[in-house]
């Protein structure tokens, strides 16, 4: 059975928690993103999805 909606809601939260996920609009939100990349790379089986989010934005910018 798909959760659809607690996926969404789910979603929802954690971009409330990392905004960057929408989007990297200049310079200083890229270099706060590539800092965060190698913080959450230091734990990246437990950080995976995050981290693939987080480099679809880097990649997008």
């Amino acid at each position: 059975m798909l959760l659809t909606n607690e996926i969404t809601q789910m979603a929802k939260a954690i971009v409330a928690q990392l905004p960057i996920l929408n989007g990297i609009a200049n310079s200083d939100e890229h270099q706060q993103a590539l800092i965060l990349m190698e913080d959450l790379l230091e734990h990246y089986d437990e950080d995976i999805i995050i981290i693939e989010a987080l480099s679809n934005v880097i990649t997008r910018y």
